[in-house]
Formats: C-alpha cells, sequence, structure tokens
C-alpha cells in the first residue's frame, strides 16, 4: 500500500528575515528544506520599530531567488506602552544604558522581552491557516507564536538558538540582570515549553539544561556551515599573500576579558620582526564591538588588523579561502556555547587556534574534528602555535589540515533534521 504524507501549512516567525545575521541563514535552510518536500511553508520576519543590543548588525541580505516569495515581512503597528517609549529612545538616540531600564520595566509589566507582537498585527496571514507554527526568537517571539498557534490550532514548535532561562547567562549581560529575568519570566517560559509540541535546539549542552519533563520533546539541529563541502573544497592552493588569521561573525565583549591572544601576538610579530605585509589579522563582522579597536591599540596591532562589517556571503568565501589560521575566543566562564562558525572554520579545514581553552564545546569540536589547537592561555603555549603555522606558511605548504567528509555540517542537511520532526 502507498502512504502518502500530509503537506503541512507552516509559519515561521522570527526577527527581520532582511538581516545578514546568522538567524536569516538557519531559516532560509528550513523554508528550502521544507518547500522541498512539498510543505506550504512561508517566513514571518518581524521588522520592530525599535532596534536590538547595539552589538547586533543591521546590514541587509539578499534572500535566496527560490524562496524570495516565501518571505514576509511584518511590521507591528499596535505597540504596547514600552515599545512605543523603546521606538521613542531609538529616535532620539538616547544612550543604550537608559534603554536598558525600559527593557527591564517591559519584562516586569510584561513577563516577556520586548519582541512580542500583537497577533492582529498578522492579519494578513489568516489566508495560510498554519498547521505548524515554528518560534525562531527569544520570550517575546515564541510568546508570539504561542498565541498565532492557538488562534488557528496549529502545532507549536520552538527553535532555541540561544538560552533564556534555561542555559547559559546570554552574551553582553550579567549574572545579576539574568537572575532579575529569570524571576519575572520563568512561569511564562514553563508554560510556552508545556505547550510546544516540539523543542529544537543548537546542542546537546543546551538541550540538557531543560527539565527533565520536556526531554523527551527536544530534538537538536545544530547551527551549520553556511557553504556546502564542494564549495569548500574548491579552494586554490596558490600561497596566500600573507600569514592570515581570521575571525569570523561578531564579537562579544566577554570574549575580550582574556587577552592572551593579544599579547601573544605581540610578542610573536616583534620575536619573528614582522610587518603588517607579512601578518594580517581580520576581525570579519565584528565591527559592532567598541572594545575590540581599543585592545589592538592597546597591544599594537591596529597596523596589522582590519575590522569589518558583515560581509556578503561571495566575499567572505574569498577570506576564508585565503586565511592561514582560523580564531577561536571563549566566552568568558562559559563551557557550553557553541557557535555557528564553527560549523564554518570546520568545513574549510584551516587550523583553529583556541588561545585559552573553554573546557567545552568549542575544544572538544576542535578535538573530535581534529581541527586545531586547544591551548592553555599561556603566551609561551600559543606563540608556538603562530610560529609552527607560520613556519608552514613559509615553506609554502597547504594551510589545510586532512580532508575528510564533512557534508553533514552544512545547513542544507541539518535542516532535514527538521523533516523527521515534522
Amino acid at each position: 500500500t502507498m502512504t502518502f504524507k500530509k503537506q503541512e501549512s507552516i509559519l515561521i516567525v522570527t526577527h527581520d528575515l532582511t538581516l545578514n545575521r546568522v538567524f536569516t541563514s538557519r531559516y532560509f535552510s528550513f523554508i528550502s528544506t521544507l518547500k522541498a518536500e512539498g510543505h506550504n511553508v512561508k517566513g514571518i520576519g518581524i521588522d520592530f520599530a525599535f532596534k536590538p543590543h547595539p552589538i547586533n548588525n543591521m546590514d541587509k541580505v539578499a534572500c535566496p531567488v527560490a524562496i524570495e516569495s516565501d518571505i514576509i515581512t511584518i511590521r507591528p503597528k499596535k505597540l504596547n506602552f514600552v515599545q512605543q517609549m523603546l521606538r521613542f529612545s531609538d529616535h532620539k538616540k538616547l544612550p543604550f544604558f537608559l534603554k536598558k531600564y525600559l527593557l527591564a520595566l517591559h519584562i516586569i509589566i510584561y513577563r516577556t522581552d520586548q519582541w512580542v507582537v500583537n497577533v492582529n498585527d498578522f492579519a494578513e496571514l489568516k489566508k495560510y491557516r498554519p498547521t505548524i507554527v515554528i518560534a525562531g526568537g527569544s520570550g517575546g517571539i515564541a510568546e508570539t507564536a504561542f498565541k498565532l498557534a492557538k488562534q488557528y490550532g496549529a502545532k507549536l514548535f520552538i527553535d532555541y538558538r540561544d538560552p533564556w532561562n534555561f542555559g547559559y547567562h546570554p552574551m553582553q549581560t550579567n549574572k545579576l540582570i539574568t537572575t532579575f529575568k529569570k524571576r519575572f519570566t520563568i512561569n511564562r517560559e514553563l508554560l510556552l515549553l508545556s505547550s510546544a509540541d516540539e523543542i529544537i535546539t543548537v546542542s546537546t549542552s543546551l538541550k540538557s539544561f531543560f527539565p527533565n519533563s520536556f526531554q523527551k520533546k527536544i530534538t537538536v539541529i545544530e547551527n551549520g556551515s553556511d557553504y556546502e563541502q564542494e564549495e569548500a573544497l574548491d579552494v586554490s592552493l596558490r600561497r596566500p599573500k600573507s600569514y592570515s588569521i581570521v575571525y569570523l561573525g561578531t564579537l562579544y565583549d566577554d570574549q575580550l576579558v582574556d587577552d592572551s591572544f593579544f599579547e601573544s601576538l605581540r610578542i610573536f610579530i616583534k620575536k619573528t620582526n614582522l610587518a603588517p605585509k607579512d601578518l594580517s589579522l581580520s576581525f570579519l563582522g565584528s565591527s559592532e564591538n567598541r572594545q575590540l579597536p581599543e585592545i589592538l591599540q592597546k597591544f599594537g596591532l591596529t597596523n596589522f588588523s582590519r575590522i569589518t562589517t558583515r560581509l556578503p556571503k561571495a566575499d567572505l568565501k574569498l577570506e576564508i579561502d585565503a586565511a592561514s589560521l582560523f580564531l577561536q575566543l571563549r566566552h568568558g566562564g562559559r563551557t557550553k556555547v557553541i557557535t555557528s562558525k564553527q560549523a564554518d572554520y570546520l568545513m574549510f579545514r584551516k587550523p583553529i587556534l583556541l588561545p585559552n581553552s573553554d573546557h567545552g564545546d568549542i575544544a572538544q569540536s576542535i578535538f573530535e574534528h581534529s581541527a586545531g589547537y586547544v591551548c592553555d592561555g599561556k603566551t609561551e603555549t600559543i606563540i608556538s602555535v603562530l610560529q609552527k603555522e607560520y613556519n608552514k606558511y613559509l615553506k609554502g605548504d597547504d594551510m589545510r589540515l586532512a580532508q575528510t567528509d564533512l557534508s553533514h555540517l552544512s545547513r542544507k542537511r541539518l535542516a532535514e533534521k527538521l523533516l523527521a520532526v515534522i
């Protein structure tokens, strides 16, 4: 007998999908995969009237042509009182520390973060009548998706790309603020988790934070690489113009507390008598971090370094191809953070340097894939790695590690896990 798969009508509700951010690539891959299986899927990107944390990138990205018609942008009109104040604060360019008080006020009054939308603003979506609503964002987004799912009698999936109350405390926040948020939002989060038909996280570490009662409905769909293995293998073996150390993506202040890498690089440059034409340090997509230029100046690395906004995928690939060494930096004392850049690093098989071990997910990933160096934060250890890879560069050796099948790391392959959940 033949069996037929049920065609689902799926809405993925998340932040603005026109932005060049990691979550955009994740949901593009989800939409493409679901669409290829015959499901009717729409990505609903919410363009809020106020901006996120200043460190978040706001550059635009081109949507893949194949799913262009499946992306809908909603601009909320029915803002609550605090959201109106947030819009006002952005309009008047008030300092972010003042805005933090408004963010706290929103949590106290509404028991969720500011990324919540009145369901009446989704009136244009009525014709899609979803059977599944996937929440892709923080508490406010999940709250919105929960209300939509309830309105249409649809199943609710919650995709945790970052933790709320169950997990490490989020980037750019201190533990006191995290404790405050938890006090006001934990009950709401537990209700959302109880109501969810499926919960998705990006790592087994993040999954382990959740209460036992939810474990059976949690699936891990990792953050994958934006590149397919064929693209990664198609790398010219020509010798790079300079010894190039590359960091990809957003850089958080917590990653700069430990400055052992910068001190080690300063000593290495002096010891080896290198000029900026001989060595380059690139932070690609880290332009929103305000501390980085100061640290580079402090260690005399400004002339060797450049900091860019997020680059388009094609431009970024050229930079990755020319890299000698990939840089990872641990996230303060957090051990269970695995960033999406790790998948890109692994896919392109250049050595990864973690100057000071996180004693957790990043170090484990490097060990498991034989993908580079996990150091102890001591300058002599880090300098020895820099010297070893520099010697390979001078000899004209291929800087890549031994090739292995890493096709499973692509977003496209990882998105197929969602089909099993549906």
